[in-house]
């Protein structure tokens, strides 16, 4: 983080903004890669608070893009490095440059991102490359049922292996990445303190998962009830009525149903919403809230705000993917035995 710490003009708006740092080449080709990523950015995240900058060889600077947020009210930035790994550029001259920079604009601060390949998404990019490139051309792949499931396992084993995940989170990281074949799910997934076990003792207990969807219902291999109102007639009617998603208004129908209940929105991030407002209004006491909608509109909305919902056992990813796979994973991995276990891999 980097602080302005001298006069000049002073920034605050509190506008978020994002710098996407290349490192700048002779050959302009190469520059209007980043501009027109830029671009595209602008287009897709609805902001016109997105600069490029360079290094060196092309413009604008660090100090110009940085100079044309501020003017835009924005008094923090998150600066995007294009670069693969941290060399003298991301260690020692690029913080330099934005401290630099900074003198000019009093209370504003910047967030240098990581290097590339310190995202496990882009080795989970390079992996899949590389497969096809070396697929076994005589179909030597593993066919009884076991052996496959085996060999699945093994391969996110290598992957996950060192990510900072407790035993029964990386369970449950494991059984949604052999459900989607998405690495990604290492980073966004996140748990509150104590969720698994939560979920696990309600589950033991023989108590209720509510399900905002039927595809959330068949994923689910429980043995207790299974509750889902979406395709109640009275629901539906009344949904209809008033203009709202028949999944937040089956979540309100369950609202007497939930406490000590285990509740999995994967869905309708309306039905996430609608879980949320039921716990801040003292209406439903959930024993663990498993909250995974997929979804360009609302889900990430509806995911950050359960994240943040203090007391609330819960578990949930911060992106835009999820759906009724990802959730209906999440508590067969909660069925299953402990991590500890000598049974640990059986299937729910």
């Amino acid at each position: 983080m980097f602080p302005g710490t001298k006069g000049g003009n002073s920034v605050t708006t509190g506008r978020k903004a994002v710098l996407v740092l290349g490192h700048g080449s002779r050959r302009q080709e190469a520059n209007q890669m980043v501009l027109s990523l830029v671009q595209r950015l602008r287009a897709d995240l609805h902001t016109d608070l997105v600069e490029p900058a360079f290094v060196s060889l092309a413009s604008p600077d660090i100090s110009t893009s940085l100079a044309a947020l501020a003017e835009k009210g924005c008094q923090e930035v998150f600066v995007f490095p294009l670069f693969l790994v941290e060399g003298n550029h991301l260690a020692r001259d690029i913080p330099s440059y934005v401290q630099q920079a900074l003198a000019g604009y009093q209370g504003m601060k910047v967030t240098l991102g990581q290097p590339l390949l310190q995202n496990p998404e882009l080795y989970g990019l390079i992996m899949e490359r590389l497969e096809r490139e070396l697929l076994p051309q005589d179909g030597g792949r593993p066919q009884h049922p076991q052996a496959i499931e085996q060999e699945s396992f093994a391969r996110i084993e290598s992957r996950l292996r060192g990510l900072p995940f407790a035993p029964d989170e990386m369970a449950v990281l494991r059984r949604v990445v052999h459900a989607t074949a998405d690495f990604s799910h290492a980073l966004s997934l996140r748990f509150s303190p104590g969720a698994v076990q939560s979920g696990r003792a309600a589950l033991r207990a023989g108590k209720e998962i509510i399900a905002d969807a039927r595809m959330v219902k068949a994923g689910i291999g429980y043995r207790g009830p299974v509750l889902c109102y979406i395709d109640e007639p009275a629901v539906i009617q009344e949904a209809r009525e008033k203009g709202v998603t028949r999944a937040s208004l089956g979540m309100e129908r369950a609202a007497a149903r939930m406490d000590g209940a285990v509740v999995v929105v994967g869905n309708a991030p309306t039905a996430l919403f609608k879980v949320i407002e039921l716990i801040q209004a003292g209406r439903a006491h959930p024993a663990l809230v498993i909250g995974v909608p997929v979804g360009l509109v609302g889900a990430l909305e509806a995911k950050t705000r359960l994240a943040s919902l203090s007391g609330q056992p819960h578990i949930t990813n911060l992106s835009v993917k999820g759906g009724s796979a990802v959730a209906a994973a999440i508590v067969n991995a909660l069925l299953e035995p402990e991590p500890s276990s000598p049974q640990e891999g059986g299937l729910a």
